[in-house]
């Protein structure tokens, strides 16, 4: 039998021989200091495959099973797959239903529901938030579309687009994933996943549509996460709107963990605390809080009062405001002293409050010069 020995280390040899078995195939090096080592032209190493516990990399870093280990020394990946790893990933707004300031369900084509969430039908359907979820992906929440008839239903998101930041990022011939979890209460339910870019919610202004690899998506009686990726169309100038739709809705169904992201690789859900989903959420859309009240100041002569009530977030725009008196009474105020429900409305705000409150009919006389107290029932300044 043909033997080969390496000579040259301090304990003398190394010797390979041929296999006793086709399984054993096992190079053993000297139990003391050694090397064996196959260099290429250029002088670099090279390793087909290799089979081992763990292996150490200088003093500092061991690669094992378990994962990389590495003491005193940083490992630096800038990103996988194309993808990066650090800051938001989601252009989704409350992916996972955790803010619902509306409080109630709707049935209204062309209405939100949860923030940031609408509604579209051609005949009826309910959307409600639902504690129906997926198990162990931390969701506490879903949309429940219910009621459907008359024809299929569609819920969608619109995405700004402005011309820095991450939204910027949406850009022509860019690879761009969707996923989303779903389920339906029975059999089947095959829907449409779509890209409209778009100058408002409902506009054919600048209206492209568009979808990808896997639009087709059906529904079943599990829980699934479906992945859908699209290629951005080079002819979307002039859009102000992205709104991704799912379309075809037909039967019970309830979606969450929604999420869109640059690149062709669909990452784990993002999950953001209530606090920080909640200040985005109110960019859009506020509801009235009992501590959110201002006072006014008003004049003998006029019908306008002044004084300011300011917005929790710098809204996406001046928003379409509802006032609300100290009891509780949508677009009114509050005389101090005086009379609750008198009518008013916002008639000076911008994206950051309201700065002058106007009485909807005859002028402040009632208690001339007392304070007015204004809350805010709610400020719409959704796409």
């Amino acid at each position: 039998m043909s033997k080969i020995r390496l000579f040259g280390t301090s304990s003398g040899y190394v010797e390979i021989a041929p296999a006793a078995a086709a399984s054993n195939n096992t190079l053993t090096a000297p139990s003391t200091v050694g090397e064996i080592i196959a260099k290429d032209a250029a002088g670099a190493i090279g390793i087909t495959s290799m089979k081992a516990s763990n292996v150490n990399v200088g003093a500092a870093v061991t690669i094992s099973e378990s994962g990389i280990e590495a003491t005193g020394v940083g490992i630096t990946c800038a990103n996988i797959n194309g993808n990066q790893l650090g800051g938001r990933r989601n252009f989704f707004i409350n992916g996972a239903m955790q803010v619902h300031q509306r409080g109630s369900d709707i049935t209204a084509s062309g209405t939100y529901g949860m923030d940031r969430w609408w509604l579209a039908h051609n005949g009826t359907t309910t959307m409600a938030r639902d504690t129906t979820v997926p198990s162990g992906e931390g969701f506490d929440y879903s949309i429940k579309l219910s009621n459907i008839s008359g024809g299929d239903a569609a819920i969608g998101q619109p995405i700004e687009l402005i011309s820095a930041g991450k939204q910027g990022g949406l850009a022509s011939g860019k690879k761009i994933t969707f996923s989303f979890y779903a389920k339906c209460d029975s059999g089947t339910d095959g829907i449409t996943v779509i890209c409209n870019f778009r100058e408002g919610k409902y506009s054919s202004t600048n209206q492209v549509s568009f979808t990808g690899s896997g639009s087709g998506v059906t529904l079943t009686t599990t829980w699934t996460r479906h992945i859908v990726t699209m290629t951005i169309p080079t002819c979307h100038s002039g859009s102000t709107m992205a709104a991704f739709e799912l379309n075809g809705i037909s039967g019970t169904s309830y979606f969450t963990g929604f999420q869109v992201e640059i690149g062709n690789q669909a990452t784990p859900f993002e999950h953001l605390s209530f606090a920080e989903e909640l200040r985005l959420c109110q960019r859009y859309f506020y509801k009235y809080t009992l501590t959110t009240c201002g006072l006014f100041i008003s004049t003998p002569s006029s019908g306008y009062a002044y004084g300011y009530l300011r917005f929790p977030v710098p809204m996406r725009a001046s928003p379409t405001t509802i006032l609300r008196d100290d009891n509780g009474n949508d677009g009114a105020v509050t005389m101090h002293g005086a009379a609750h429900n008198i009518a008013a409305t916002a008639s000076a705000q911008n994206t950051n409050g309201v700065q002058r409150i106007l009485k909807s009919s005859g002028t402040f006389t009632e208690g001339a010069n007392r304070p007015i107290v204004a809350g805010i029932a709610s400020a719409d300044a959704e796409l």
